[in-house]
């Protein structure tokens, strides 16, 4: 995918149908095309912002979505030009019946990055490489000022992509001691927001509900494009080299995980994995739903199923063969991404395959951008 312009955003007329509107301050305007939703419905909303001061400018769009349990969770951000933004959202199949809120906020200026470096830095530039769906999108030379921090400025990009950075004067081997800030994400300041609780299936309006208030604190702390841990669990040597090799985004590279190398359960027949995970992982319990299905649940909460870091079922992972996986990380509770996200942890499973074309080396850094307009949302159940 190439690096997206600023064009690709509008599609489309305006929806049709009985709208939903909520009304916040600084005339910031959102509207759904429906008051309920059903198992993979599709959202379509709208939003504009009337103010002089912030419609001339680049601003950003966030959409965050739980229920009202708090036991599922989604990020999405879109541009906003000239005021406006609007997107297509479709719902998982297997999503519960439950309310939902929808908390749309603004915030200034689009996705930019900025780097510093740790100690002192030689050159009065740094080259740069970026990265989306495995095409170079651009390459150029960043100037690094005397307190040895450099800007890249404005991006406008789907999906996720990876930066590399090196030395002009050397161009090998990548460099990998730079810290790197995205002011979306660590410096959030929205200057516009509302919330709108829309029912999804046959949901009625209970006490959890009524009671719902959204909470930015937890939203703001639930991660984002850059992941930063504090916190590590003791790790096998091996399975770590194995996590340096196949682990390729931020979001997947928290040590505050339990760590398992594959070649541990290839004493298993194939599908009996996922039912052995309660004996190995404090607070894991799989149990079967009233269809009959295992459900993986954390501490009493719905577990986030990866593969190859790409959302996954139960019944997609009891197809892999166990000998074809490589590598398995448990993320304790909370678990939260950019795109989604649980209390119940998370399970991400990395099979030889699937990872081979995707090989993680020393100086990648990952981001996220922007949600594309059309967009599915990840089943986390």
């Amino acid at each position: 995918m190439r690096l997206i312009l600023m064009s690709w955003f509008f599609c489309g007329g305006l929806f049709s149908g009985s709208l939903l509107q909520a009304q916040a301050p600084v005339n910031f305007n959102v509207s759904l095309a429906k008051d309920r939703f059903t198992a993979a419905d599709t959202i379509k909303f709208t939003a504009r912002l009337d103010d002089s001061v912030y419609t001339r400018k680049a601003i950003t769009l966030n959409v965050w979505i739980e229920d009202v349990h708090r036991s599922c969770r989604w990020r999405l951000r879109y541009p906003m030009l000239n005021g406006n933004s609007q997107g297509t959202i479709i719902l998982p199949q297997g999503i519960s019946d439950d309310y939902y809120a929808f908390h749309f906020s603004v915030q200034p200026g689009f996705f930019d990055l900025s780097g510093l470096f740790p100690s002192k830095y030689e050159q009065d530039s740094v080259g740069y490489t970026f990265v989306v769906d495995r095409v170079t999108d651009f390459t150029g030379l960043a100037a690094v000022h005397h307190q040895a921090q450099f800007r890249l400025g404005r991006l406008l990009f789907q999906g996720s992509g990876y930066f590399t950075f090196y030395n002009p004067a050397k161009p090998t081997p990548f460099l990998n001691n730079i810290g790197l800030v995205t002011p979306l994400d660590s410096f959030y300041t929205a200057v516009a927001d509302t919330t709108l609780l829309m029912p999804v299936g046959n949901a009625s309006k209970g006490v959890v509900a009524e009671e719902y208030k959204f909470s930015m604190n937890e939203f703001k702390s639930s991660g984002g494009t850059l992941v930063n841990e504090t916190e590590m669990l003791p790790r096998n040597a091996k399975a770590e080299k194995l996590e340096k090799e196949y682990v390729r985004s931020p979001v997947f590279a928290s040590r505050n995980s339990y760590l398992f190398s594959g070649e541990a359960f290839n004493y298993l027949s194939d599908g009996i994995l996922l039912v052995t995970l309660d004996r190995l992982i404090p607070g894991i319990a799989i149990a079967a739903n009233n269809e009959g299905i295992p459900v993986i649940t954390w501490n009493g909460s719905p577990t986030a199923l990866y593969l190859d870091e790409i959302p996954a079922d139960i019944a997609t992972l009891a197809k892999v063969p166990v000998k074809e996986l490589i590598l398995i990380k448990a993320f304790r509770p909370p678990f939260f991404t950019p795109l989604g996200g649980g209390p119940g942890g998370a399970i991400a499973f990395y099979s030889r395959k699937g990872s081979a074309t995707y090989r993680s080396t020393e100086g990648r850094y990952w981001v996220t951008g922007y949600t594309p307009p059309l967009f599915q949302l990840p089943s986390r159940y």
